[in-house]
């Protein structure tokens, strides 16, 4: 299958405290870089699967830049439609604890400006022959309103953080599929718990919501059925990109027209997948 995905692209900085977290403090630990952004991991995710993915997005300049390129085309990741920023930033960094939980994250995404109304919409002949679109809420307004204007592809929204996820609201009524956090479900509607949050998203006009527990689980809810997918299993990693994976299953399963329970459970898989994959590359020891 075809994908369209529109949103962030940018330099990942994590660093991983391997002892007890101390603030104000020099903490060992881990220090990696490496290609990431929202938009680019559901883009690596999918490809990862076998699709083909068309990266709507904005490249910075210099160094990040040349790095975020070529990591994209060696993965077959098509950026025939992605703007260049030669001035721009992308890097994100990010502090995660020894149990894998992020701490704080600082963005600098500059860069992401550049993808206008007029960029996103003359790419929206190529996006509506996609078989689902993944819009995350890096975007700018204009280009947003691009995607309600000119995309008419089935859609799938990441909520990417508290301070971002309220971007999409123009687009609720026309998802598909809603991935937020707890915090960012909250955030948007008021409530404090799963159940509440998810159905008050739906009363937004989102067809289906999946809400991301953590170390606690999957909440789903659309088409008349919701539950708690528990995890299978705990992973001693850092949980970067499991949330993007998820969204990649949520893409999927939309395109390929699963119930929501089904959707849930492919979402919750490439999640697994992923951690499982983080595990293996940079496991959790003890100090």
């Amino acid at each position: 299958m075809n994908f369209a995905v529109i949103g962030g692209i940018n330099l990942d900085v994590t660093g991983t405290i391997l002892g007890e977290t101390r603030p104000g403090d020099s903490n060992p630990g881990r220090v990696s870089l490496s290609p990431g952004g929202v938009g680019r991991n559901i883009a690596s995710a999918l490809r990862e699967h076998g699709h083909e993915v068309l990266l709507v997005t904005a490249l910075p300049g210099g160094m990040a830049g040349d790095i975020l390129k070529t990591d994209c085309l060696s993965r077959g990741i098509d950026l025939s439609r992605a703007v260049s920023v030669p001035g721009g930033e992308g890097m994100y960094l990010s502090l995660h604890s020894r149990e894998g939980e992020m701490l704080l994250a600082v963005n600098d995404m500059s860069a992401i400006n550049a993808l206008t109304y007029e960029a996103v919409a003359s790419a929206a002949e190529e996006i509506d022959r996609c078989a689902a679109c993944v819009v995350d809420a890096n975007l700018s307004e204009g280009a947003i309103k691009a995607v309600l204007d000119c995309v008419r592809a089935p859609l799938v929204a990441d909520a990417v953080s508290v301070s971002k996820c309220a971007r999409l609201k123009p687009l609720f009524p026309r998802l598909d599929a809603f991935k937020p956090n707890l915090m960012e479900a909250q955030f948007l509607t008021g409530e404090s718990s799963p159940a509440p949050a998810a159905r008050a998203l739906l009363g937004m006009g989102i067809k289906r919501v999946f809400i991301s527990l953590g170390k606690d689980g999957l909440y789903y809810m659309g088409d008349g059925d919701e539950g708690l997918l528990a995890p299978e299993k705990t992973f001693a990693c850092q949980t970067t990109g499991a949330g993007d994976s998820l969204c990649a299953g949520l893409a999927m399963s939309t395109a390929l027209g699963l119930g929501v329970r089904e959707t849930a459970l492919l979402g919750q898989k490439l999640a697994f997948e992923r951690l499982s994959q983080n595990e293996i590359k940079a496991p959790f020891t003890a100090p």
